[in-house]
């Protein structure tokens, strides 16, 4: 019913080959998901996928040489699993990469606006919560786990886009 689409590997998930382990998912799981019991119950349901931006690992991480060969196709087609989300499914994208990526030209756009008109940038901070429709599907841009934890003061934050992300799995 959500996808949660994150920055990149870190090297828990390298290594379990999964999207958000560690910390940062026990900060939106314990922090974040427990303020908004629906998304908590979705959530302890499986009815939430986590996913990168950045999928694959560099060529070379640590002495982890990228893999050749038939090795290579299997690992490069896993990377393109998240390619085939239903345009129906919103995605909770957390951290300014990710949203970079999928809005980098809107949001650069919207920089020189503010610029133009004398208004400060934005940032993460000024985006958190805004819901984009792009190609029949909506976009949560919300704060990556990582930062709440590092700054905690800022988890009120957090719990404002998730509750804004089950209105948008709400519907009007």
């Amino acid at each position: 019913k959500l996808v949660v689409w994150l920055e990149a590997l870190g090297r828990r998930e390298a290594e379990q080959g999964l999207a958000l382990v560690g910390d940062s998912r026990f900060v939106l799981e314990q922090w974040g998901f427990r303020a908004v019991p629906e998304l908590q119950l979705m959530n302890d349901k499986g009815q939430i996928a986590y996913c990168n931006t950045l999928r694959c690992l560099p060529a070379k991480v640590k002495d982890r040489n990228y893999p050749t060969g038939n090795d290579r196709t299997i690992a490069e087609k896993h990377c393109r699993q998240y390619d085939i989300i239903p345009p129906n499914i919103p995605i909770l994208m957390l951290g300014e990469k990710a949203q970079q990526l999928w809005f980098r030209e809107e949001l650069l756009e919207e920089d020189k606006t503010d610029q133009r008109l004398g208004r400060e940038i934005k940032g993460l901070m000024g985006r958190l919560g805004r819901v984009w429709e792009r190609d029949n599907r909506k976009w949560i841009f919300g704060p990556h786990p990582a930062f709440i934890m590092r700054q905690p003061q800022l988890i009120e934050h957090l719990h404002a886009v998730l509750k804004i992300t089950l209105s948008v799995l709400k519907g009007p």
